[in-house]
């Protein structure tokens, strides 16, 4: 779904009249928050906003339920432990719906998921001990390829991905015939005067081509955020990302984010 804007209705006191916010019956919100805490000054590849660092790993093909295992580096995200206790992972399967299953974690020690996927979307502490949310950093991966399908960062009970696989499919079986990204935003968050820039992509599914949909500069602590009036269409299927293309300096920590609408 190429082009860059779609008006949608705002009433006077900026909130979308007919995409509203919680949504309303046969509309899905779905928002992500990412992170990426050490860009490097771009001598280097570009990076992802993604909590893991680098470039995402986006899968070539359905990854079997025995070959993605969930496991933290502390020993406190377990059932007995301090730390996080169950896992919640949504995820796509092969034809591009979107599931969801709980996972019982059992720290150091890797567990798997029931579910094949084709996509992993978002993963959630849901049950935590007195620690409040997880101990450890806690990964979840493909281990044919290696490749981290999510990283939830110690404390942050969420897996901060800046990167989301465009579902067709709902949970209660609804088909999504749209999508739009309502709202983005980003910030770098240093002390000293830096700057960076951050492209939006998206890629068609199937294709191996990535589009830039929005690209725009960032300052320090001064956040970047494209408002709910103007929106950038998706197609279902497709894959988005937020990507540092150019980093003033090491080791700066951005941050992205966005919210995606389908109906």
């Amino acid at each position: 779904m190429p082009g860059f804007s779609h008006i949608l209705p705002i009433n006077s006191d900026g909130h979308l009249t007919v995409h509203s916010m919680p949504v309303t019956d046969g509309v899905t919100s779905i928002p992500k928050m990412g992170r990426n805490a050490s860009v490097n000054a771009l001598s280097a590849p570009p990076e992802d906003i993604i909590a893991q660092g680098g470039l995402y790993y986006w899968p070539a093909d359905v990854i079997l339920a025995e070959n993605i295992v969930i496991v933290s580096d502390s020993i406190e995200d377990r059932a007995a432990g301090t730390g996080a206790k169950t896992l919640l992972n949504q995820s796509l399967d092969g034809d591009y719906a979107r599931q969801q299953e709980s996972v019982v974690l059992n720290g150091t020690i890797p567990v798997n998921p029931t579910q094949s996927a084709l996509r992993l979307c978002c993963s959630y502490v849901t049950l935590s001990g007195s620690a409040g949310g997880n101990v450890g950093n806690i990964s979840i991966v493909d281990t044919g390829t290696n490749g981290t399908l999510a990283y939830i960062p110690a404390g942050a009970s969420q897996a901060l991905q800046g990167v989301l696989a465009i579902p067709k499919t709902g949970l209660s079986g609804e088909v999504y015939t749209s999508g739009y990204v309502v709202g983005i935003l980003s910030n770098l968050i240093e002390k000293t005067n830096k700057t960076a820039e951050v492209v939006f992509y998206s890629r068609e599914e199937n294709s191996n081509t990535w589009m830039t949909r929005l690209e725009f500069g960032l300052a320090s602590n001064s956040p970047f955020l494209l408002q709910f009036r103007i929106s950038i269409p998706i197609s279902t299927g497709a894959d988005i990302r937020m990507t540092v293309v150019d980093a003033e300096a090491d080791n700066l920590k951005i941050t992205g984010g966005f919210t995606v609408i389908l109906e």
